[in-house]
């Protein structure tokens, strides 16, 4: 019988790197702005509402490789190239949006 494995994520081992904190993230229809102290925690919350939505394994599987795994790292590359880092998905037939930005002082 082949069983589902999962890797550590961010919220189970240190964040190696510079985190761009604090960061605000916007959902489309799940989300209003929220600003979070560190990338590790705003990933972690996008992830938690993500998760929970009918957007199909692949997508959940990218955004969970993306929003947990070694985010801070990431954000802190994109971010020092453009404002914001918007990552888009379908849900329920409708184009959603991801959005992080650094936050605003």
């Amino acid at each position: 019988m082949i069983g589902l494995q999962t890797r550590p994520t961010a919220a189970d081992r240190p964040e190696a790197g510079p985190d761009p904190g604090p960061v605000t993230v916007a959902i489309t229809g799940l989300l209003a702005p929220r600003e979070f102290p560190t990338a590790r925690e705003a990933g972690a919350a996008a992830w938690t509402i993500l998760r929970a939505q009918p957007i199909g394994w692949c997508q959940a599987e990218a955004f969970r490789e993306f929003l947990c795994d070694g985010l801070a790292e990431r954000l802190d590359q994109f971010l020092q190239r453009a404002s914001e880092v918007n990552l888009a998905f379908t849900m329920d037939g409708e184009p959603r949006l991801v959005t992080i930005t650094r936050a605003t002082a």
